[in-house]
Protein backbone atom coordinates (compact mmCIF):
# COMPACT_ATOMS: atom_id res chain seq x y z
CA UNK A 1 0.00 0.00 0.00
CA UNK A 2 2.46 4.58 2.47
CA UNK A 3 0.32 3.01 1.04
CA UNK A 4 -1.32 0.13 -0.10
CA UNK A 5 -6.26 -3.21 2.81
CA UNK A 6 -7.97 -0.87 5.71
CA UNK A 7 -8.02 0.47 8.86
CA UNK A 8 -11.65 0.17 9.52
CA UNK A 9 -13.95 3.14 9.51
CA UNK A 10 -13.17 5.84 7.05
CA UNK A 11 -10.46 5.55 4.53
CA UNK A 12 -9.92 3.26 1.63
CA UNK A 13 -6.17 3.59 1.90
CA UNK A 14 -3.99 4.37 4.89
CA UNK A 15 -2.06 7.55 5.15
CA UNK A 16 1.38 7.56 3.71
CA UNK A 17 4.25 6.37 5.85
CA UNK A 18 7.06 8.71 6.59
CA UNK A 19 9.96 6.57 5.56
CA UNK A 20 10.15 2.89 4.81
CA UNK A 21 12.15 2.22 7.94
CA UNK A 22 8.91 1.33 9.67
CA UNK A 23 9.01 -2.17 11.07
CA UNK A 24 6.72 -4.76 9.56
CA UNK A 25 4.42 -4.64 12.55
CA UNK A 26 3.42 -1.18 11.30
CA UNK A 27 3.75 -2.10 7.65
CA UNK A 28 1.37 -5.02 8.03
CA UNK A 29 -1.33 -2.59 9.14
CA UNK A 30 -0.51 -0.29 6.25
CA UNK A 31 -0.86 -3.16 3.80
CA UNK A 32 -4.01 -4.29 5.48
CA UNK A 33 -5.22 -0.74 5.19
CA UNK A 34 -4.76 -0.96 1.45
CA UNK A 35 -7.23 -3.75 0.92
CA UNK A 36 -9.49 -3.56 3.91
CA UNK A 37 -8.35 -6.54 5.87
CA UNK A 38 -6.46 -5.47 8.98
CA UNK A 39 -7.25 -6.07 12.60
CA UNK A 40 -6.04 -2.87 14.20
CA UNK A 41 -4.45 -2.47 17.62
CA UNK A 42 -7.17 -2.62 20.23
CA UNK A 43 -9.34 -4.89 18.09
CA UNK A 44 -9.68 -8.65 18.01
CA UNK A 45 -10.85 -11.11 15.42
CA UNK A 46 -14.55 -11.87 15.65
CA UNK A 47 -15.72 -15.19 17.07
CA UNK A 48 -17.87 -17.35 14.79
CA UNK A 49 -20.71 -17.48 17.33
CA UNK A 50 -20.87 -13.73 17.88
CA UNK A 51 -23.29 -12.76 15.12
CA UNK A 52 -25.26 -13.56 12.01
CA UNK A 53 -25.20 -11.35 8.91
CA UNK A 54 -26.73 -11.18 5.48
CA UNK A 55 -26.93 -9.13 2.31
CA UNK A 56 -30.28 -9.18 0.50
CA UNK A 57 -31.44 -7.42 -2.65
CA UNK A 58 -34.45 -5.22 -1.88
CA UNK A 59 -34.80 -3.93 -5.44
CA UNK A 60 -32.94 -4.06 -8.73
CA UNK A 61 -30.69 -1.23 -7.54
CA UNK A 62 -30.56 -1.67 -3.75
CA UNK A 63 -29.30 -4.22 -1.24
CA UNK A 64 -29.80 -4.40 2.52
CA UNK A 65 -26.82 -5.46 4.65
CA UNK A 66 -27.85 -6.77 8.08
CA UNK A 67 -25.89 -7.68 11.19
CA UNK A 68 -27.37 -9.25 14.32
CA UNK A 69 -24.96 -9.65 17.25
CA UNK A 70 -25.51 -12.40 19.80
CA UNK A 71 -24.66 -9.88 22.52
CA UNK A 72 -26.09 -6.36 22.28
CA UNK A 73 -23.61 -3.95 20.67
CA UNK A 74 -23.25 -0.24 21.35
CA UNK A 75 -22.41 0.28 17.69
CA UNK A 76 -21.77 -1.62 14.47
CA UNK A 77 -19.92 -0.21 11.46
CA UNK A 78 -20.05 -1.73 8.00
CA UNK A 79 -17.24 -1.30 5.47
CA UNK A 80 -17.62 -2.25 1.84
CA UNK A 81 -15.99 -2.11 -1.58
CA UNK A 82 -18.00 -1.85 -4.79
CA UNK A 83 -16.44 -4.05 -7.46
CA UNK A 84 -13.22 -4.08 -5.45
CA UNK A 85 -12.71 -0.33 -5.17
CA UNK A 86 -13.81 2.85 -3.42
CA UNK A 87 -14.16 1.69 0.18
CA UNK A 88 -17.17 3.12 2.02
CA UNK A 89 -17.62 3.05 5.81
CA UNK A 90 -20.82 3.68 7.74
CA UNK A 91 -22.33 3.42 11.20
CA UNK A 92 -25.28 1.04 10.82
CA UNK A 93 -28.83 1.76 12.04
CA UNK A 94 -30.16 -0.41 14.87
CA UNK A 95 -33.72 -1.66 15.28
CA UNK A 96 -34.85 -4.59 17.42
CA UNK A 97 -31.31 -5.85 17.92
CA UNK A 98 -30.46 -5.94 14.21
CA UNK A 99 -28.22 -3.38 12.54
CA UNK A 100 -28.84 -2.50 8.89
CA UNK A 101 -27.46 -0.42 6.05
CA UNK A 102 -28.94 0.05 2.58
CA UNK A 103 -26.56 0.24 -0.38
CA UNK A 104 -28.05 1.84 -3.46
CA UNK A 105 -27.12 2.67 -7.06
CA UNK A 106 -26.31 -0.99 -7.75
CA UNK A 107 -26.70 -2.80 -11.04
CA UNK A 108 -27.09 -6.50 -11.74
CA UNK A 109 -23.72 -8.17 -11.29
CA UNK A 110 -22.28 -5.52 -8.96
CA UNK A 111 -20.07 -7.22 -6.36
CA UNK A 112 -19.94 -5.92 -2.79
CA UNK A 113 -17.08 -7.01 -0.57
CA UNK A 114 -18.07 -6.11 2.98
CA UNK A 115 -17.11 -6.63 6.62
CA UNK A 116 -18.08 -5.29 10.02
CA UNK A 117 -16.58 -3.69 13.12
CA UNK A 118 -18.72 -4.14 16.22
CA UNK A 119 -18.58 -3.44 19.93
CA UNK A 120 -18.96 -6.24 22.46
CA UNK A 121 -18.71 -5.51 26.18
CA UNK A 122 -16.23 -2.68 25.53
CA UNK A 123 -13.70 -4.04 23.00
CA UNK A 124 -14.12 -3.74 19.23
CA UNK A 125 -14.07 -6.77 16.96
CA UNK A 126 -13.54 -7.11 13.20
CA UNK A 127 -15.27 -9.79 11.14
CA UNK A 128 -13.88 -11.57 8.09
CA UNK A 129 -14.86 -10.26 4.69
CA UNK A 130 -17.98 -11.43 2.87
CA UNK A 131 -19.08 -11.04 -0.74
CA UNK A 132 -22.47 -10.32 -2.26
CA UNK A 133 -23.45 -10.10 -5.93
CA UNK A 134 -26.45 -7.97 -6.82
CA UNK A 135 -29.14 -10.01 -8.53
CA UNK A 136 -32.90 -10.05 -8.48
CA UNK A 137 -34.89 -8.77 -5.50
CA UNK A 138 -35.06 -11.16 -2.58
CA UNK A 139 -31.77 -12.97 -3.18
CA UNK A 140 -28.59 -12.76 -1.21
CA UNK A 141 -25.09 -14.01 -1.73
CA UNK A 142 -22.89 -13.98 1.32
CA UNK A 143 -19.43 -15.46 1.50
CA UNK A 144 -19.94 -17.20 -1.81
CA UNK A 145 -23.19 -18.95 -0.84
CA UNK A 146 -26.84 -18.05 -1.16
CA UNK A 147 -28.66 -17.02 1.99
CA UNK A 148 -27.56 -15.89 5.43
CA UNK A 149 -24.26 -17.00 6.93
CA UNK A 150 -23.02 -17.10 10.48
CA UNK A 151 -20.00 -15.13 11.70
CA UNK A 152 -16.63 -16.62 10.92
CA UNK A 153 -17.51 -17.40 7.33
CA UNK A 154 -16.22 -15.48 4.38
CA UNK A 155 -16.00 -18.03 1.66
CA UNK A 156 -13.45 -20.80 1.57
CA UNK A 157 -13.38 -21.10 -2.23
CA UNK A 158 -9.93 -19.49 -2.32
CA UNK A 159 -7.23 -22.13 -1.69
CA UNK A 160 -4.62 -21.68 1.02
CA UNK A 161 -2.00 -20.87 -1.63
CA UNK A 162 -2.20 -19.86 -5.27
CA UNK A 163 0.53 -19.78 -7.93
CA UNK A 164 2.33 -16.53 -8.70
CA UNK A 165 4.26 -16.53 -11.97
CA UNK A 166 7.13 -14.08 -12.33
CA UNK A 167 8.22 -13.35 -15.90
CA UNK A 168 11.52 -11.61 -16.61
CA UNK A 169 11.07 -9.36 -19.63
CA UNK A 170 13.41 -6.73 -18.21
CA UNK A 171 16.14 -7.21 -20.78
CA UNK A 172 18.73 -7.18 -18.00
CA UNK A 173 21.27 -9.93 -17.44
CA UNK A 174 21.40 -9.61 -13.65
CA UNK A 175 20.31 -12.37 -11.34
CA UNK A 176 16.88 -11.73 -9.83
CA UNK A 177 16.01 -12.37 -6.19
CA UNK A 178 12.42 -12.58 -4.96
CA UNK A 179 10.98 -12.25 -1.44
CA UNK A 180 7.44 -12.86 -0.18
CA UNK A 181 7.17 -11.09 3.19
CA UNK A 182 4.14 -10.25 5.27
CA UNK A 183 1.64 -11.18 7.93
CA UNK A 184 -0.02 -14.58 7.96
CA UNK A 185 -3.72 -13.78 8.16
CA UNK A 186 -4.71 -16.94 10.03
CA UNK A 187 -2.32 -16.31 12.92
CA UNK A 188 -1.31 -12.66 12.74
CA UNK A 189 2.34 -13.74 12.76
CA UNK A 190 4.90 -11.87 10.71
CA UNK A 191 7.31 -13.78 8.52
CA UNK A 192 8.11 -14.90 5.02
CA UNK A 193 6.93 -17.54 2.58
CA UNK A 194 9.19 -19.93 0.70
CA UNK A 195 8.75 -20.84 -2.96
CA UNK A 196 6.16 -23.47 -2.08
CA UNK A 197 4.07 -21.06 -0.04
CA UNK A 198 5.23 -22.43 3.30
CA UNK A 199 5.18 -19.87 6.11
CA UNK A 200 8.18 -19.14 8.33
CA UNK A 201 7.80 -16.80 11.29
CA UNK A 202 10.55 -14.27 11.90
CA UNK A 203 12.71 -15.00 14.93
CA UNK A 204 12.99 -12.41 17.66
CA UNK A 205 14.84 -9.24 16.70
CA UNK A 206 17.19 -7.11 18.69
CA UNK A 207 18.34 -3.60 19.51
CA UNK A 208 20.30 -2.76 17.45
CA UNK A 209 18.53 -4.76 14.73
CA UNK A 210 19.94 -8.18 13.92
CA UNK A 211 20.24 -9.81 10.45
CA UNK A 212 17.07 -11.55 9.29
CA UNK A 213 17.17 -15.07 7.87
CA UNK A 214 17.78 -15.23 4.13
CA UNK A 215 14.26 -15.34 2.71
CA UNK A 216 15.30 -14.95 -0.93
CA UNK A 217 13.90 -17.08 -3.73
CA UNK A 218 15.79 -17.43 -7.01
CA UNK A 219 13.93 -15.40 -9.59
CA UNK A 220 13.56 -15.89 -13.33
CA UNK A 221 16.51 -15.64 -15.70
CA UNK A 222 16.21 -13.20 -18.62
CA UNK A 223 13.31 -14.21 -20.85
CA UNK A 224 12.24 -16.95 -18.45
CA UNK A 225 9.50 -17.50 -15.87
CA UNK A 226 9.47 -18.83 -12.32
CA UNK A 227 6.30 -19.89 -10.53
CA UNK A 228 6.04 -19.80 -6.76
CA UNK A 229 3.05 -20.16 -4.48
CA UNK A 230 1.79 -17.33 -2.31
CA UNK A 231 -0.15 -17.98 0.92
CA UNK A 232 -2.94 -16.07 2.59
CA UNK A 233 -0.85 -13.07 3.46
CA UNK A 234 -1.05 -9.34 3.72
CA UNK A 235 2.39 -8.40 2.52
CA UNK A 236 4.86 -7.56 -0.18
CA UNK A 237 6.63 -9.37 -2.97
CA UNK A 238 10.04 -7.74 -3.35
CA UNK A 239 12.35 -8.34 -6.29
CA UNK A 240 15.93 -7.14 -6.72
CA UNK A 241 18.47 -7.20 -9.52
CA UNK A 242 22.07 -8.30 -9.09
CA UNK A 243 22.17 -8.33 -5.28
CA UNK A 244 20.12 -9.72 -2.46
CA UNK A 245 18.31 -7.21 -0.28
CA UNK A 246 19.38 -6.64 3.31
CA UNK A 247 16.67 -7.16 5.91
CA UNK A 248 17.06 -6.84 9.66
CA UNK A 249 14.90 -7.57 12.66
CA UNK A 250 14.25 -5.04 15.40
CA UNK A 251 12.42 -5.80 18.61
CA UNK A 252 9.20 -4.69 16.91
CA UNK A 253 9.58 -6.71 13.73
CA UNK A 254 11.13 -6.51 10.28
CA UNK A 255 12.98 -3.34 9.31
CA UNK A 256 12.05 -2.31 5.77
CA UNK A 257 14.44 -0.65 3.30
CA UNK A 258 14.60 3.14 3.68
CA UNK A 259 16.52 4.21 0.60
CA UNK A 260 15.98 7.92 1.19
CA UNK A 261 18.59 7.35 3.90
CA UNK A 262 22.05 7.38 2.22
CA UNK A 263 23.38 4.91 4.81
CA UNK A 264 20.66 2.32 4.21
CA UNK A 265 22.32 -0.96 3.07
CA UNK A 266 19.85 -1.23 0.18
CA UNK A 267 20.53 2.30 -1.10
CA UNK A 268 22.62 1.11 -4.06
CA UNK A 269 20.54 -1.96 -4.95
CA UNK A 270 18.02 -1.87 -7.80
CA UNK A 271 14.76 -3.27 -6.44
CA UNK A 272 11.02 -2.78 -6.24
CA UNK A 273 7.97 -4.43 -4.72
CA UNK A 274 4.29 -5.19 -5.16
CA UNK A 275 1.78 -5.30 -2.32
CA UNK A 276 -0.91 -7.93 -2.05
CA UNK A 277 -3.49 -9.48 0.20
CA UNK A 278 -4.83 -12.98 -0.39
CA UNK A 279 -7.67 -14.13 1.84
CA UNK A 280 -10.94 -16.05 1.68
CA UNK A 281 -12.53 -13.21 -0.30
CA UNK A 282 -9.93 -13.21 -3.04
CA UNK A 283 -6.72 -11.51 -4.11
CA UNK A 284 -5.83 -7.82 -4.21
CA UNK A 285 -2.48 -6.97 -5.77
CA UNK A 286 -1.06 -3.63 -6.85
CA UNK A 287 1.74 -1.95 -8.71
CA UNK A 288 2.87 0.84 -6.41
CA UNK A 289 4.88 4.02 -6.82
CA UNK A 290 3.83 5.65 -3.55
CA UNK A 291 7.35 5.53 -2.11
CA UNK A 292 9.43 5.43 -5.28
CA UNK A 293 9.40 4.89 -9.03
CA UNK A 294 11.90 2.18 -9.83
CA UNK A 295 12.32 -1.11 -11.70
CA UNK A 296 9.19 -1.34 -13.87
CA UNK A 297 6.72 -4.19 -13.46
CA UNK A 298 3.08 -5.09 -13.91
CA UNK A 299 0.73 -7.30 -11.93
CA UNK A 300 -2.12 -9.52 -12.99
CA UNK A 301 -4.77 -11.99 -11.88
CA UNK A 302 -6.16 -14.91 -13.85
CA UNK A 303 -9.59 -16.21 -12.83
CA UNK A 304 -12.54 -18.01 -14.42
CA UNK A 305 -13.88 -14.63 -15.52
CA UNK A 306 -10.71 -13.70 -17.39
CA UNK A 307 -7.39 -11.95 -16.87
CA UNK A 308 -6.77 -8.50 -15.38
CA UNK A 309 -3.46 -6.64 -15.55
CA UNK A 310 -2.19 -3.23 -14.55
CA UNK A 311 1.13 -1.47 -14.11
CA UNK A 312 2.64 -1.71 -17.59
CA UNK A 313 4.38 1.43 -18.84
CA UNK A 314 4.01 2.72 -22.35
CA UNK A 315 6.87 1.94 -24.71
CA UNK A 316 9.73 4.16 -23.60
CA UNK A 317 7.79 5.13 -20.49
CA UNK A 318 10.52 4.39 -17.95
CA UNK A 319 12.96 6.86 -19.47
CA UNK A 320 10.14 9.29 -20.21
CA UNK A 321 9.26 9.53 -16.50
CA UNK A 322 12.88 10.21 -15.58
CA UNK A 323 13.28 12.73 -18.39
CA UNK A 324 10.12 14.55 -17.32
CA UNK A 325 11.45 14.92 -13.79
CA UNK A 326 14.84 16.13 -15.03
CA UNK A 327 13.18 18.71 -17.27
CA UNK A 328 10.95 20.07 -14.52
CA UNK A 329 12.42 23.10 -12.73
CA UNK A 330 12.26 23.37 -8.97
CA UNK A 331 14.32 20.37 -7.90
CA UNK A 332 12.21 17.54 -9.27
CA UNK A 333 15.21 16.02 -11.00
CA UNK A 334 16.83 15.70 -7.59
CA UNK A 335 14.38 12.92 -6.76
CA UNK A 336 16.41 10.61 -9.00
CA UNK A 337 18.95 8.41 -7.21
CA UNK A 338 21.86 6.82 -9.03
CA UNK A 339 24.32 4.02 -8.25
CA UNK A 340 28.06 4.67 -7.88
CA UNK A 341 28.47 3.82 -11.58
CA UNK A 342 25.94 6.52 -12.52
CA UNK A 343 23.11 4.18 -13.47
CA UNK A 344 19.63 5.18 -12.34
CA UNK A 345 18.22 3.25 -9.40
CA UNK A 346 14.96 5.05 -8.73
CA UNK A 347 13.11 8.33 -8.33
CA UNK A 348 11.95 8.99 -4.80
CA UNK A 349 8.39 10.11 -4.17
CA UNK A 350 8.24 13.86 -3.46
CA UNK A 351 7.56 13.42 0.25
CA UNK A 352 10.90 11.67 0.53
CA UNK A 353 12.35 14.39 -1.68
CA UNK A 354 11.42 16.96 0.94
CA UNK A 355 12.96 14.69 3.56
CA UNK A 356 16.27 14.51 1.67
CA UNK A 357 16.26 18.20 0.74
CA UNK A 358 15.87 17.59 -3.00
CA UNK A 359 12.57 19.48 -3.01
CA UNK A 360 11.79 22.71 -1.21
CA UNK A 361 9.19 22.63 1.54
CA UNK A 362 7.51 25.53 -0.31
CA UNK A 363 7.24 23.76 -3.67
CA UNK A 364 3.41 23.83 -3.59
CA UNK A 365 2.92 27.13 -1.76
CA UNK A 366 1.70 29.07 -4.79
CA UNK A 367 -1.12 26.61 -5.43
CA UNK A 368 -1.99 26.26 -1.74
CA UNK A 369 -2.28 30.05 -1.48
CA UNK A 370 -4.58 30.21 -4.50
CA UNK A 371 -6.83 27.52 -3.05
CA UNK A 372 -7.02 29.38 0.24
CA UNK A 373 -7.78 32.66 -1.52
CA UNK A 374 -10.52 31.14 -3.69
CA UNK A 375 -12.41 29.45 -0.88
CA UNK A 376 -12.28 32.50 1.35
CA UNK A 377 -15.02 33.91 -0.89
CA UNK A 378 -16.61 30.76 -2.37
CA UNK A 379 -17.63 27.27 -1.30
CA UNK A 380 -15.83 23.96 -1.80
CA UNK A 381 -18.31 21.07 -1.89
CA UNK A 382 -17.04 17.60 -0.99
CA UNK A 383 -19.19 14.54 -1.68
CA UNK A 384 -16.94 11.80 -0.31
CA UNK A 385 -19.12 8.74 -0.92
CA UNK A 386 -20.04 7.85 -4.49
CA UNK A 387 -23.09 5.90 -3.40
CA UNK A 388 -24.38 8.71 -1.16
CA UNK A 389 -24.72 11.87 -3.23
CA UNK A 390 -26.73 13.40 -0.42
CA UNK A 391 -23.80 13.23 2.01
CA UNK A 392 -22.05 16.52 1.33
CA UNK A 393 -19.77 18.84 3.24
CA UNK A 394 -19.03 22.48 2.51
CA UNK A 395 -15.62 24.07 2.93
CA UNK A 396 -15.01 27.75 3.69
CA UNK A 397 -11.68 29.40 4.50
CA UNK A 398 -11.34 31.73 7.44
CA UNK A 399 -7.82 32.95 8.04
CA UNK A 400 -5.52 29.94 8.24
CA UNK A 401 -8.37 27.44 8.62
CA UNK A 402 -10.72 25.68 6.22
CA UNK A 403 -13.89 24.76 8.09
CA UNK A 404 -16.27 22.11 6.77
CA UNK A 405 -19.95 22.23 7.61
CA UNK A 406 -22.78 19.78 7.06
CA UNK A 407 -26.06 20.81 5.38
CA UNK A 408 -27.37 22.10 8.70
CA UNK A 409 -24.46 24.54 8.93
CA UNK A 410 -22.75 22.77 11.83
CA UNK A 411 -18.95 22.63 11.63
CA UNK A 412 -17.93 18.97 11.39
CA UNK A 413 -14.15 19.32 10.99
CA UNK A 414 -11.46 21.89 10.22
CA UNK A 415 -8.09 21.83 8.48
CA UNK A 416 -5.19 24.15 8.99
CA UNK A 417 -3.55 25.42 5.82
CA UNK A 418 -1.41 22.47 4.68
CA UNK A 419 2.19 22.43 3.56
CA UNK A 420 3.70 20.41 0.71
CA UNK A 421 4.82 17.57 2.94
CA UNK A 422 1.31 17.14 4.35
CA UNK A 423 -0.07 17.06 0.81
CA UNK A 424 2.47 14.66 -0.69
CA UNK A 425 2.19 12.33 2.30
CA UNK A 426 -1.55 12.73 2.94
CA UNK A 427 -0.84 13.08 6.63
CA UNK A 428 0.07 15.68 9.28
CA UNK A 429 -2.18 18.67 8.47
CA UNK A 430 -4.20 16.44 6.13
CA UNK A 431 -4.47 13.50 8.51
CA UNK A 432 -7.17 11.00 7.61
CA UNK A 433 -8.36 9.28 10.78
CA UNK A 434 -10.55 6.20 10.78
CA UNK A 435 -13.79 8.07 11.24
CA UNK A 436 -16.78 8.74 9.04
CA UNK A 437 -16.29 12.47 8.42
CA UNK A 438 -12.78 13.89 8.65
CA UNK A 439 -11.10 10.89 7.03
CA UNK A 440 -13.25 10.89 3.88
CA UNK A 441 -12.95 14.68 3.53
CA UNK A 442 -9.19 14.58 4.08
CA UNK A 443 -8.54 11.89 1.48
CA UNK A 444 -10.59 13.91 -1.01
CA UNK A 445 -8.57 17.05 -0.26
CA UNK A 446 -5.30 15.14 -0.48
CA UNK A 447 -6.14 13.77 -3.92
CA UNK A 448 -7.34 17.15 -5.16
CA UNK A 449 -4.22 18.97 -3.94
CA UNK A 450 -1.90 16.40 -5.51
CA UNK A 451 -3.82 16.54 -8.78
CA UNK A 452 -4.24 20.34 -8.61
CA UNK A 453 -7.98 20.27 -9.27
CA UNK A 454 -9.20 22.39 -6.35
CA UNK A 455 -8.97 25.76 -8.09
CA UNK A 456 -10.57 24.52 -11.30
CA UNK A 457 -13.37 22.48 -9.74
CA UNK A 458 -15.25 23.48 -6.56
CA UNK A 459 -17.02 20.10 -6.51
CA UNK A 460 -14.81 17.29 -5.28
CA UNK A 461 -13.80 14.60 -5.84
CA UNK A 462 -13.19 15.22 -9.52
CA UNK A 463 -13.32 11.68 -10.88
CA UNK A 464 -12.47 12.58 -14.49
CA UNK A 465 -8.73 12.56 -15.06
CA UNK A 466 -8.95 15.07 -17.92
CA UNK A 467 -8.33 17.93 -15.51
CA UNK A 468 -5.63 16.28 -13.41
CA UNK A 469 -2.15 17.85 -13.14
CA UNK A 470 -3.03 20.72 -15.48
CA UNK A 471 -1.78 23.48 -13.19
CA UNK A 472 1.87 24.50 -13.42
CA UNK A 473 2.14 23.85 -9.68
CA UNK A 474 1.25 20.21 -9.07
CA UNK A 475 2.65 16.85 -8.02
CA UNK A 476 4.97 16.56 -11.00
CA UNK A 477 6.06 13.08 -9.91
CA UNK A 478 2.51 11.74 -10.03
CA UNK A 479 1.82 13.61 -13.28
CA UNK A 480 4.84 12.09 -15.01
CA UNK A 481 4.04 8.55 -13.87
CA UNK A 482 0.35 8.60 -14.80
CA UNK A 483 1.20 10.06 -18.21
CA UNK A 484 3.41 7.06 -19.00
CA UNK A 485 1.20 4.23 -17.71
CA UNK A 486 -0.31 2.16 -20.50
CA UNK A 487 -3.73 2.21 -18.83
CA UNK A 488 -3.26 5.58 -17.13
CA UNK A 489 -3.55 3.99 -13.69
CA UNK A 490 -0.91 4.34 -10.97
CA UNK A 491 -0.43 4.44 -7.22
CA UNK A 492 1.65 7.62 -7.20
CA UNK A 493 0.43 8.90 -3.82
CA UNK A 494 -1.42 7.42 -0.88
CA UNK A 495 -4.96 8.33 -1.93
CA UNK A 496 -4.57 7.86 -5.67
CA UNK A 497 -7.55 5.54 -5.38
CA UNK A 498 -9.92 8.51 -5.04
CA UNK A 499 -11.96 8.17 -8.21
CA UNK A 500 -10.50 4.70 -8.84
CA UNK A 501 -7.33 5.77 -10.64
CA UNK A 502 -5.03 3.37 -8.78
CA UNK A 503 -3.05 0.47 -10.28
CA UNK A 504 -4.80 -2.31 -8.37
CA UNK A 505 -6.51 -5.50 -9.52
CA UNK A 506 -8.81 -7.75 -7.50
CA UNK A 507 -10.70 -10.96 -8.07
CA UNK A 508 -12.76 -13.05 -5.68
CA UNK A 509 -11.81 -16.34 -7.36
CA UNK A 510 -8.13 -16.04 -8.27
CA UNK A 511 -6.57 -19.01 -10.02
CA UNK A 512 -3.16 -17.47 -10.56
CA UNK A 513 -1.33 -14.19 -10.01
CA UNK A 514 1.48 -12.71 -12.06
CA UNK A 515 4.27 -10.18 -11.80
CA UNK A 516 6.00 -9.22 -15.03
CA UNK A 517 9.40 -7.54 -14.82
CA UNK A 518 9.19 -5.06 -17.67
CA UNK A 519 11.85 -3.44 -19.88
CA UNK A 520 13.70 -0.33 -18.75
CA UNK A 521 13.65 1.07 -22.28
Amino acid sequence: MRQPPPPTHARSRPRARRGLVAVLSATALILAGLFGLATLPGKAAADASDYTQSAVATSQSQALISFTPATASQYVDVHYLVNGAGQQNFRMTQSGGTWTRTVDQLTTGTVLTYWFTYEKNGPQYDTPQFTYTQGSAGTSTTGGTTGTTTGGGGGGAVPDTIPLTLTNNSGRGDAVYVYDLGTQLSSGQQGWADAGGGFHAWPAGGNPPTPAPDASITGPAPGQTVTIRIPKFSGRVYFSYGQKLVFKLATGGLVQPAVQNPSDPNRNILFNWSEYTLNDSGLWINSTQVDMFSAPYAVGIQSPSGTQTTGHLKSGGYQAVLNALRAQPGGWGGLIQTAPDGSVLRALAPGHGIETGALSTTVLDDYINRVWQQYATSTLTVTPFADQPGTRYFGHVSGNTMNFTDPSGAVVTSFQKPDADSIFGCYKLLDAPNDLVRGPISRTLCAAFNRSTLVANPNQPDTSDSGFYQDAVTNQYARAIHAQMADGRAYAFAFDDVGNHESLVHDGSPQQASITLDPFS
